[in-house]
């Protein structure tokens, strides 16, 4: 699980760490799941899923988001 913060590149450094993560466990590569959360963050919450959509295509299989404030999650899958 990564929790992204405000920081212009978070999404991308958070993804491709988790990335490099499963990798380093064994697992193929072209299957990472990764679970996102944004607390704690000001970023407007679709701003960042649509960022976490478009990294996707680079870093993960699979990827849930969970808003903020836990209510809900969301699961992307390319």
């Amino acid at each position: 699980m990564k929790n992204v913060g405000d920081g212009r590149h978070s999404v991308n450094d958070l993804m491709r760490s988790a990335y490099h993560k499963w990798t380093r466990l064994g697992f193929d590569s072209s299957e990472a799941r990764i679970v996102i959360t944004s607390y704690g963050a000001t970023r407007d919450e679709e701003e960042i899923m649509a960022e976490v959509k478009r990294r996707m295509r680079r870093y993960a299989k699979a990827v849930i988001y969970i808003l903020r404030d836990g209510s809900l999650g969301h699961y992307f899958e390319r």
